[in-house]
């Protein structure tokens, strides 16, 4: 016997659903921290306007990744966050 040995079968009503977007949040807080490596190098300022997809952290080290705005919006803060690892990460700010 198989790791999965039952398959899930769906109502045909809810096949029938139609699928909605939800709206995109009104701010976002992106840390510069992407798992165990270095923090990216910010490229944006407090207050400048951001569009989504733009580059605004870049990676300078082999162990950082670039990061790109979620979302458009002002970028309102560039500041120390709380992370889920209990620590408080530098992050983006944008609304």
């Amino acid at each position: 016997m198989g790791l999965f040995s039952k398959t899930l079968t769906l109502p045909k009503t809810l096949a029938a659903t139609t699928l909605t977007e939800p709206p995109l949040p009104r701010r976002v807080i992106l840390p510069l921290t992407q798992g165990i490596g270095e923090p990216a190098r910010v490229c944006v300022a407090v207050g400048e306007a951001v569009k989504v997809g733009q580059l605004i952290a870049a990676a300078d080290e082999h162990t950082s990744v670039p990061l790109h705005a979620t979302i458009s919006g002002t970028v309102v803060a560039i500041t120390e966050h709380p992370h889920h690892t209990g620590r408080r990460l530098p992050a983006i700010i944008i609304e």
